[in-house]
Parts: C-alpha cells; structure tokens; sequence
C-alpha cells in the first residue's frame, strides 16, 4: 500500500495531529530511560514531526542501503549510545564500525534520552569532541 500524505494531512492536519503525538511520546518517555520510575523533568518544547516519523520508516524499504557510502565519508563522527537505551546496541556499534574513525561513548545512567537523563555528561561529551 503505498502512502498518501495529501489525503492523510486532508484528514488529520499537522497541527491537529503533532501535539496529539507529543503527547504519546511524553507518556512513552520513562520508558526511553534508565529510571522510568523518575520525572524527566523538561523535555525539549518543540513538537515531533507525527508525518516526519512515518514516512522515514516508510522509505527505509526504499532507500538503498547507505553503508557503502557511509564507509567512504571521512569525516569525524561522534555516536552516542545510552547505556541502558532500549534499542539493541548493535546498531551504535555498526555505525562506529561503518563510519571511518568514528567514535563510539557510551553514556552511564541514559537511556534514549541521553541530553535529558545526563545533560551534563552529554554537553561535555559533544563539546569536547567539537573542540578536538
């Protein structure tokens, strides 16, 4: 079934639809952390992209496979992984290991929300690198 956003924005518009899903994600949040049985505190105030999201996920089973290419870029590269982030850790690992001289850090008490669970480990990590 191929996607239709000018009938899907004709029938939930953007701005109906955006603060819906912020919502579901402010619900999902403790489950992206270490803790779920703490407050998040203030999660960044702009609203998710409800279309964005679903049409990358739509493309992945269009696009060629970037590997290839990304093994080409020689550029400096930071990935960060929280250390108790719910997605396998295999896929930080594959980028780290697809991306020439990538580095690879691993954030103690994080989850998916590494900038909010450990915001100053997170500053400090991305500074430094940019200072390199």
């Amino acid at each position: 079934m191929e996607a239709n956003p000018r009938g899907a924005h004709a029938l939930v518009p953007v701005a109906e639809l955006d603060p819906v899903f912020a919502k579901l994600l402010d619900i999902a949040a403790p489950a992206a952390t270490c803790h779920p049985d703490r407050p998040l505190g203030d999660l960044p105030g702009s609203l998710p992209g409800f279309y964005s999201n679903q049409l990358i996920t739509a493309d992945r089973s269009k696009v060629s496979d970037p590997r290839p290419a990304l093994r080409r870029v020689h550029v400096p590269v930071l990935v960060l992984r929280g250390g108790c982030d719910f997605k396998n850790p295999g896929i930080a690992r594959e980028y780290a290991d697809v991306l020439p001289g990538a580095r690879l850090v691993t954030v103690p008490g994080a989850g998916h929300l590494i900038d909010v669970e450990q915001p100053t480990v997170y500053r400090r990590t991305v500074t430094r690198f940019l200072a390199d």
